[in-house]
This record gives structure tokens, sequence and C-alpha cells, in this order.
């Protein structure tokens, strides 16, 4: 009888599937693009909703209370403190918009260390069909390609990668609209209205292109535009 399918794997144990290393899932743990949990057991978990006032208040509104035990997935900016310190006293967990996920007990919180980090098989599962790694990950134990992403962008949107290619950005305008278009392809919707995005950015201008100029052209090479929209040039 083969032996029953595990709902999780450790961390380790995932990074040595992919062949990443830990400074890679810190990555994208802490960006928002693997999901990473922990195991608990009997702690009180509270959720609701995120309810928002016009002056930009906010409450909570208490939908539930129960003692749970399971999994639970970690916000990034608390697996980035457990990445760099080794462990972290969480007190809320991942949820959806709107929403929360409290630890009402223990009061003090949950101590989470690196070696309790787990991924569940649905978002490993997920993470290599997102990003190709299905043909080089075997069952037999043999290692995978390392995950080499199109895109990476810092936080400021100061500076960008496209397919091994960096650009630098330095006004504070182009630097929010690449960040933008950034996040828009992460989030998998990369075409941006763009006279959203130039009120978002608060920008006066009327086209993308009186936004970058014409100091520097080398930002055609990755922005596109057409028919109102914006978008990243990640594909070619």
């Amino acid at each position: 009888m083969p032996l029953p399918d595990r709902e999780y794997f450790w961390l380790d144990e995932v990074e040595e599937r992919w062949g990443a290393r830990r400074q890679d899932t810190a990555y994208y743990s802490e960006n928002g693009l693997l999901e990473v949990a922990i195991r608990v057991t009997g702690a009180v978990i509270e959720t609701g909703i995120i309810e928002t006032e016009p002056e930009r208040r906010w409450f909570k509104i208490l939908e539930d209370q129960i003692c749970y035990t399971g999994l639970l997935a970690l916000r990034p900016c608390d697996l980035a403190i457990v990445f760099r310190r080794g462990s972290a006293i969480i007190h809320f967990f991942r949820a959806e918009d709107g929403r929360y996920s409290d630890i009402a007990e223990p009061k003090g919180g949950i101590e989470v260390r690196t070696c309790d980090l787990v991924v569940t098989r649905a978002e490993r599962d997920r993470f290599e069909q997102a990003h190709a790694l299905g043909e080089h990950v075997k069952l037999n134990g043999s290692r995978a390609a390392p995950v080499m992403l199109p895109i990476d962008c810092s936080d400021d949107g100061g500076w960008i990668k496209v397919h091994g290619r960096a650009y630098q950005f330095s006004g504070l305008l182009q630097k929010t609209a690449v960040r933008r278009l950034y996040e828009a392809w992460e989030s998998g919707t990369p075409k941006v209205n763009m006279q959203a995005l130039l009120e978002d950015i608060e920008s006066g201008s009327r086209h993308i292109s009186q936004v970058f100029g014409t100091g520097n052209r080398s930002w055609r090479e990755i922005v596109g535009y057409s028919r109102g929209y914006v978008w990243l040039k990640v594909d070619g």
C-alpha cells in the first residue's frame, strides 16, 4: 500500500526540489510570490471584515472566533522578519483584501522560526506551474532548475530588470509609474488604463510618454502603450 499524500512540505524540502537557495525563497515569500504557512495547534483565531470610513479611518467587524488546529498562511511582512532574524512573534495571519485573521489566544502571539515554515502541496504545485518548473521537477528527487523570473523591480521602481537587462529611473513620477506597472504585471493584470495610472501617480501629464520624456528613450524598450492602456513589455 502506498504512503498517503502529504498536505504540506517543509520549506527546505521545497528548496531542494527546486534547486533554490534560501535567499531565493525568502525573496519570493516576502514579496508575495510564494505563500508560506505554519501549522498551529489549539490557537484561538479571530476573523472578520475591515471596514473603511470616508475619512480613511478603519475598524474591524468580528465574524467568527474559533479554536483552530491546522495550516495558516503568514503575511509577507512577517516573513521578511522571520528570514532576517531567524524568528519573530506574530499576531496576525494572511487574509484576503478587506478581511483580517488575528490571533486572540495566546495573547502574546505565536513565535515562528524558519524551521517552522511550510509550503502546502497546492501552493507548491501552483508556483511550479506559474513558473514552468514542471518539466524540471521529478519525483525521484532530482533537483529542479533554479527559478528565474523574467522581471524584477526595486521597491521604489527606480531599478527594474527585464529578461536580464537592467533599467534605472530617477524621476519620482517615473519610478512610481514603473512600480505600479510592475505590481500590475505581478498581479496577473498587466494592462493598466493610462488615465487611471496618471491620476494614481498624481501626474499632470495627458500621456505616459510625457512622464518619461525624451531624455532617455530606453524606457520604450520595456513600457508599451496602445488604445488607452499601458503595460510592461515582459513577453518581448
